[in-house]
C-alpha cells in the first residue's frame, strides 16, 4: 500500500518557504524507528510526507543534533538509510537514493566500460574511468546486472548499504583484446601491424577436450587446412596456410614455440601450457624467418611468469571418452551374399591358382573343394555353408579389435612474483587409451620460467620436458570374407586362412615345425611395440638497456629429442613362427634352425640436438609524431641427428644370437625352390644441418596515421648448393599501413579503419624432405662389403625454393567493438620450386632434383567477430572464410599417358591446373554386356589399352582434390555464470573418389554393396553405372572403371564440432577452502555431418581403409586458488 502517491522530482528539492532556511532545531533520537521520527517531526513543525510503501527504511536510528537547520536534520537522519528527503514548501517527499557504487575485479582493481542495469526497472548505466556508477531509481531487494566483454556477468542484490561495491570475476572463456603480434624476434602493436596476423581463441584452441594440441588447429586457426590423418595414434603432419606453395618438397607450416622452430610432435605439448598462437601468412609478418617461413608461419608462445600477480595454484583435469569406432561405415555385402558369391567363383576357377601353390583359400572354396573331391557329403556343405552365412566378421571386429577411447590428463600450474623475481611452473600426466585396443600413449610434461629484471637488466630461463610412451600394439582386422569367425563362443581365438592352405599348415613338418596358424586374436594380444619419444628444451634470453631507447639481447635455446622404439616378436606371434619356420631345414641328420628359436626384436633410435642463438639489437625512439622501430641481428642453428636401427635375433639371451650367417641362401621351408637370405637390419647414418643468418626490420610511423615496414634477411646453410651460398640472395618485405579514419571522414561508429599492403619474397628449404646431396653407405647383404651409392647427384646450383606475395588488407572496428571485420586478399608467385628433370642417361642417373617449377596462387581470407546481443544473456559470433587455390605454371619433368594423371601412385602435378587436383577419364556409361565404356578420338569405346595410354588431354579435369573454400563459425552464448559454445566447420569447392565394386578387391575379401547395384542382364545399363562382375580379372577394365568420372563426387560439407557447456562457480560458499574460482564443463565433438552435397552419405574426411573419428564426450573440472 502507498501512503500517498506523489512525484516527487529532485529538481524541487530546495523549494524551501521563505524562513525556514533561519530556522533552528534541536533533537534527540536513540534507536528510535525511522518512520517514527518522520512522524514526530511533522507533528511538531506542521509539515506533512510522502513516500512509496516500499522505500521507507524498517531500520531504526539514532539521531543527535544542537542548532541545526532542516536541511543538516535530514542529511544526518539519512546518513545510515538508503533514502534521501527533498523538501518541497511543507512537504517533505523521501526517495530512494540513487544506487550509486563501484566495480572491480578480484584484486580490487576498478573496472571502467561495465554496463550496470536494474532488472526491475530496466534502466543502465556504465562505469566511469575509476569504475564508479550512480543509478536512478534503486530499491532494496532489486536486482543489478552487471556486464563486461571480459568478466562474467553477475548478477547483485541490493540490500541497505548506501555504496554498493560489487566485484567481478575475469571470464577465462572470452579471448583478450590482442594489443600486440609476437613474431619470435620483437613484439609489434596491432596498430602498427602492416602484415597478416591473426590470434587464434586460446580458450577454443586448447579447450578440454583436445588431448592433442594439433587436432585443434583445423577450426581455430585462420587459414588453416590440415592433412587427413592416414595412421592410427597421434596426429603428426601439420597442415598447410593459404594452401600449396610447393610441387613435391614440404608444404606444412613452420612451428615455433618460445621464439625458435619446434623440432617434436605438436602431441608432446600440454594444450594448458600454451599463452598464446598467432598465425602469419604473409611476406611482412613471415620473411623474417627467411627460407623457412613461404608456407607460413604457426607460434606458439607457453605461459609465462606474470609480474605483479600474487601467488596463485591452479589445478584441472579432463576425462573424454569416444565413442566405438562406426566399422560398419565402408557399405559391404552380407555375409549370405558372400557366401552364394564364392560358391560362383569357385565354379568359376577363381580359386584355383592359389590352390596349385598351396597358398590360403577362403573355407567356402575350401569347403567346396573337400565336396567336390568326395571327402564331405552336400549335406555336410550345406551345413557348413549355413553356418559361414549366419555370422558377420565385423561383430568380432568390433567386439574384439576396437574399444570406446578414454583420455585423461590432469595437471597443477603455479606463479607468482617477489621484488624483482617471477615465476611459473607446470606439470602435467596424461593416458589416452585410442579406439584401436592396444593403441595407447602416455604423456608426462614440465614446463618452468624464471625472470629477473631491474632498471637496466632482464633474464629469462626456462626449461620444458616433455616424455611420452606410446605403445602401437594395434593388429589390423584381417581381410578376409565378410563370414569370418575369428573367436569361439568362449572368446578362445580361431585360425583363419592366411598365407598358406589349411591343408599345408596341419601337417607341415609332422611336429618338427612351430604351429603354423595364423590367429588374429593372438597377434592382438602379443603385439608388443613400444616408443619412448622425449623432447628436452633449455633456453636463456638476456637482455640489457644500454639508453632509455637502445636495448641488445642474446638468446640461446638447446633441445634434445629422442627416440626409443622396440618391437618384439615373441614365439607366440605369427610373425616369428613363420620366419623360423621357412627358414627350418629339416634333413636326416636332423633339424636346423638358421635361426635361433627365441623371440626377435627389432630396435630403433633416435638422437637429435639443436643449438640455437641469437644476437639481436632493438632500437626505439617515439618524438612528437613520429615513431622508429629497428632490431638487427645474427643467429645459427646447428642440427646433429643420429639414427640406428637394428635386428636381434635370440633376444632372450643378453646380447642375442651372434652366430648367424646372414650370407647363405636357406630354401623357404613351403617352396623349397625360392632361396632367400635372413632378413638383416643394421643402419647407421648421421645428419648435420646449418644455418647462419643476418636480419633486420624497421617500423616507421608517423603521426599514428601511416606506417612503413620493411625486413630483410641472409641465411647460409649447407642445404643449399654452393654457388647460392656464395651470393646475396636476401628475402625480404615492405609493408605500408594507413589508418583511412585519419584522412577521410567516416561516420563516428567507426573510429577504426586502416588498409595494409605488403609484398615481399619467403623460401622454403624442405626441412622435412632432404634434397641436399647426400651418399648412402651400407654393407652389400651377399658380400658384406661396403657399399655405397648416390641418393642425390651434386648440383651446385640447389636453391631453397622462393616465394612472391602481394597482400592487401582492410581492418574495420566499429567503436563498440561490436563487430571487427578483417579482409585480406593475396596473390602467390612461387619460383626456383623443387621439382624432377631429366638427367643426362650417360651420367648413370635417369632423374635429378632441380629448381625448375613455378606456381601462382590467389586467395581471399575474412575474419569476422561480431556481439550479436549484449546483456544478461551475450551472444557472441566468431567466423574464418579462406578460398585458396593455385595453378602449375611449369614443370620440367611431365607424364606421356593419361592413366599416370589418374593414379594417386604415380600422379605429378600437371600444368596449368591446380597441383592437387582430380582428372578422370571420361565415361560412356555401361554397354550391353555391362562394361564400361570410355572414349577414343571423340567416339565410343572399349579399348582400355589405348583410352588409359591416351594423351593426357583425353582426361576430364575434374577439380581440385583438396578445398579451396573452408573456414569455421563459433558461438558463444553466456548468461550469468553458464557459457554454451558451438562450431560449425565447412569446407567446399572440392571433389573426392568414391569406393565401389572392385573385382581386385576380392583377394582382400572387400565387395561393395554396389555389387547389389551391378549390371546383372541385358537393359541394366539404363538404371546403373555399376559394370557387370566378370570372374576373369581384366585388369584395364578395372582401371578405366575406377578413375573414370563415373566414381567422383563433390566433397563439400558442414560439420557440427564442438559442442560446449560450462558453468563458472566463482568463489561463492567456497572461500573457506581458499578457492578463487572453480570451473565445471561438458564438451561434446565430432558430432557429425549436418550437411552434404552428395548422396551417398559419405564422409570426405574418412580415408580408404579408415573408420570416421568417432563422437567424443569431456568432463573437464578446473579450480584455481
Amino acid at each position: 500500500m502507498l501512503f500517498f502517491l506523489l512525484p516527487c522530482l529532485q529538481g524541487l528539492s530546495q523549494s524551501i518557504q521563505p524562513g525556514q532556511e533561519d530556522k533552528r532545531f534541536t533533537l534527540s533520537y536513540n534507536k528510535v524507528p525511522f518512520i517514527q521520527i518522520i512522524k514526530d517531526i511533522c507533528n511538531r513543525y506542521d509539515y506533512v510526507f510522502v513516500a512509496r510503501a516500499n522505500v521507507i527504511p524498517n531500520e531504526s536510528v539514532s539521531l543527535h543534533v544542537k542548532d541545526a537547520t532542516l536541511q543538516q536534520v535530514f542529511e544526518a537522519l539519512c546518513a545510515r538509510v538508503p533514502v534521501t528527503i527533498h523538501i518541497i514548501s511543507n512537504m517533505l517527499c523521501i526517495v530512494r537514493k540513487k544506487g550509486e557504487g563501484v566495480v572491480t575485479d578480484m584484486n580490487k582493481n576498478r573496472i571502467s566500460g561495465a554496463s550496470v542495469t536494474n532488472c526491475r526497472t530496466g534502466k543502465g548505466v556504465h562505469t566511469d574511468s575509476s569504475g564508479r556508477f550512480s543509478l536512478e531509481d534503486v530499491e532494496p531487494h532489486d536486482t543489478l546486472l552487471v556486464t563486461h566483454v571480459s568478466y562474467v556477468p553477475t548478477r547483485y542484490l541490493v540490500k541497505d548499504q548506501p555504496i554498493i561495491n560489487i566485484n567481478l570475476i575475469k571470464d577465462v572463456n572470452v579471448l583478450p583484446l590482442v594489443a600486440v603480434y609476437s613474431t619470435g624476434y620483437q613484439d609489434i602493436p596491432v596498430e602498427q601491424a602492416t602484415g597478416s596476423f591473426r590470434q587464434a581463441n586460446i580458450q577454443q584452441a586448447a579447450a578440454p577436450s583436445y588431448f592433442n594440441l594439433q587436432e585443434s588447429f583445423a577450426n581455430n586457426l585462420s587459414g588453416y587446412l590440415p592433412e587427413l590423418k592416414t595412421t592410427t595414434g597421434p596426429h603428426l603432419n601439420i597442415g598447410s596456410l593459404r594452401g600449396r606453395n610447393t610441387l613435391i618438397s614440404n608444404a606444412q607450416a613452420l612451428v615455433l614455440v618460445d621464439d625458435f622452430p619446434f623440432y617434436g610432435d605438436l602431441y608432446m605439448l600440454n594444450p594448458d601450457d600454451i599463452e598464446s598462437i598467432t598465425v602469419a601468412k604473409d611476406a611482412a609478418s613471415t620473411a623474417i624467418y627467411g627460407t623457412r617461413a613461404a608456407n607460413g608461419i604457426i607460434l606458439l608462445n607457453t605461459k609465462k611468469a606474470n609480474w605483479k600477480q600474487p601467488l596463485r595454484i591452479s589445478f584441472n583435469n579432463v576425462v573424454t571418452v569416444n565413442s566405438r569406432s562406426d566399422i560398419n561405415y565402408t557399405p559391404t555385402i552380407r555375409p549370405g551374399d558372400f557366401v552364394s558369391l564364392e560358391e560362383k567363383l569357385f565354379y568359376e576357377n577363381y580359386f584355383s591358382p592359389a590352390m596349385r601353390q598351396n597358398a590360403a583359400i577362403s573355407p567356402v572354396a575350401e569347403t567346396m573343394l573337400n565336396y567336390e573331391t568326395g571327402r564331405i557329403t552336400n549335406e555336410e556343405k550345406e551345413a557348413r555353408l549355413n553356418v559361414l552365412r549366419s555370422h558377420d566378421v565385423r561383430s568380432d571386429i568390433k567386439k574384439y579389435f576396437y574399444q570406446p577411447g578414454l583420455t585423461q590428463r590432469s595437471g597443477i600450474q603455479v606463479s607468482g612474483y617477489r621484488d624483482s623475481l617471477a615465476f611459473f611452473g607446470s606439470m602435467s600426466n596424461g593416458t589416452a587409451s585410442f579406439n584401436e585396443r592396444g593403441n595407447s600413449h602416455i604423456r608426462t610434461t614440465m614446463l618452468g620460467n624464471l625472470q629477473y629484471r631491474n632498471k637496466k637488466w632482464s633474464v629469462a630461463t626456462g626449461l620444458f620436458y616433455s616424455g611420452n610412451i606410446i605403445r602401437n600394439n594395434f593388429v589390423s582386422p584381417p581381410a578376409g570374407p565378410a563370414y569370418l569367425s575369428l573367436a569361439d563362443s568362449e572368446g578362445t581365438p580361431l585360425s583363419i586362412p592366411y598365407l598358406y592352405s589349411n591343408k599345408f599348415v596341419d601337417t607341415a613338418g609332422s611336429n618338427a615345425l612351430l604351429d603354423w596358424h595364423y590367429r588374429p586374436l593372438q597377434e592382438l594380444h602379443n603385439a608388443d611395440s613400444v616408443s619412448r619419444y622425449h623432447y628436452t628444451m633449455a633456453n636463456t634470453k638476456i637482455s640489457y638497456q644500454l639508453t632509455p631507447s637502445w636495448q641488445v639481447q642474446g638468446l640461446y635455446q638447446f633441445g634434445l629429442l629422442g627416440l626409443n622404439q622396440r618391437t618384439v616378436y615373441n614365439l607366440e606371434t605369427f610373425y616369428a613362427r613363420n620366419l623360423i619356420n621357412n627358414f627350418t631345414q629339416i634333413n636326416p641328420q636332423g633339424i636346423e634352425r638358421p635361426i635361433p628359436l627365441a623371440p626377435i626384436q627389432d630396435l630403433h633410435e633416435t638422437i637429435t640436438r639443436i643449438n640455437n642463438w641469437r644476437l639481436q639489437s632493438n632500437y626505439h625512439h617515439r618524438w612528437e609524431k613520429l615513431e622508429l622501430t629497428v632490431i638487427g641481428g645474427i643467429e645459427s642453428q646447428n642440427t646433429r641427428s643420429s639414427i640406428d636401427s637394428r635386428r636381434i635375433y635370440g633376444a632372450d639371451a643378453p646380447e642375442g644370437e651372434r652366430d648367424l650367417n646372414y650370407q647363405a641362401f636357406y630354401p623357404q621351408y613351403w617352396k623349397p625352390g625360392l632361396r632367400i637370405q635372413i632378413p638383416y637390419i643394421g643402419v647407421h647414418s648421421d645428419s648435420a644441418d646449418y644455418y647462419f643468418s643476418y636480419f633486420g626490420n624497421a617500423f616507421y610511423t608517423w603521426s599514428k596515421q601511416v606506417t612503413f615496414s620493411l625486413s630483410f634477411r641472409q641465411d647460409r646453410s649447407n642445404r643449399f648448393g654452393m654457388n647460392i651460398n656464395r651470393e646475396f640472395t636476401p628475402l625480404w618485405s615492405e609493408g605500408i599501413l594507413l589508418h583511412l579514419n585519419k584522412f577521410l571522414f567516416f561516420p563516428a561508429s567507426f573510429p577504426y579503419i586502416s588498409l595494409r599492403a605488403t609484398i615481399g619474397k619467403t623460401g622454403n628449404d624442405g626441412l622435412k624432405t632432404s634434397w641436399s646431396t647426400t651418399i648412402r653407405q651400407m654393407n652389400d647383404p651377399a658380400t658384406n662389403l661396403p657399399l655405397a651409392y648416390i641418393d642425390n647427384p651434386g648440383n651446385p646450383n640447389l636453391s631453397f625454393e622462393e616465394l612472391l606475395t602481394l597482400n592487401i588488407g582492410l581492418d574495420v572496428k566499429t567503436r563498440d567493438r561490436r563487430i571487427q571485420l578483417s579482409l585480406d586478399a593475396y596473390r602467390k608467385k612461387a619460383h626456383n620450386l623443387l621439382s624432377y628433370s631429366m638427367a643426362n642417361p650417360t651420367s648413370g642417373v635417369s632423374l635429378v632434383k632441380s629448381n625448375s617449377g613455378r606456381l601462382n596462387g590467389f586467395g581471399i581470407d575474412a575474419n569476422v567477430h561480431t556481439i550479436n546481443i549484449q546483456g544478461p544473456l551475450t551472444w557472441e559470433t566468431n567466423g574464418w572464410l579462406s578460398y585458396t587455390t593455385n595453378k602449375v605454371q611449369s614443370r620440367e619433368l611431365s607424364l606421356s599417358e593419361a592413366w599416370q594423371y589418374t593414379d594417386p601412385s604415380t600422379y605429378v602435378p600437371r600444368k596449368g591446373y591446380p597441383v592437387e587436383a582430380i582428372f578422370a577419364f571420361r565415361s560412356g556409361g555401361l554397354d550391353g554386356k555391362g562394361d564400361p565404356v570410355g572414349y577414343e578420338d571423340g567416339y565410343r569405346s572399349k579399348n582400355y589399352l589405348n583410352i588409359l595410354s591416351a594423351d593426357p588431354r583425353t582426361l576430364r579435369y575434374i577439380g581440385s582434390a583438396t578445398p579451396t573454400l573452408f573456414g569455421c563459425i563459433t558461438n558463444t552464448l553466456q548468461y550469468g555464470r553458464f557459457l554454451l559454445s558451438f562450431q560449425l566447420a565447412y569446407k567446399l569447392k572440392y571433389y573426392i573418389r568414391r569406393a565401389s565394386l572392385f573385382v581386385s578387391d576380392l583377394d582382400q575379401g572387400i565387395v561393395h554393396s554396389d555389387y547389389y547395384k551391378r549390371w546383372q542382364q541385358p537393359g541394366d545399363e539404363l538404371y546403373t553405372t555399376v559394370p557387370a562382375l566378370e570372374f576373369n580379372f581384366d585388369a584395364l577394365r578395372e582401371q578405366f572403371y575406377k578413375y573414370s568420372e563415373t566414381l567422383i563426387e563433390r566433397g563439400d560439407h558442414i560439420r557440427l564440432q564442438n559442442l560446449q557447456l560450462s558453468y563458472n562457480w566463482g568463489n561463492k560458499g567456497l572461500s573457506a577452502l581458499k578457492l578463487t574460482r572453480l570451473e565445471m564443463g561438458i564438451t561434446a565433438n565430432n558430432l557429425g555431418i549436418i550437411w552434404r552435397a552428395n548422396t551417398k552419405k559419405l564422409d570426405p574426411d574418412v580415408v580408404a581403409g579408415m573408420p570416421p573419428v568417432p563422437r567424443s564426450m569431456t568432463f573437464s573440472f578446473k579450480a584455481h586458488f
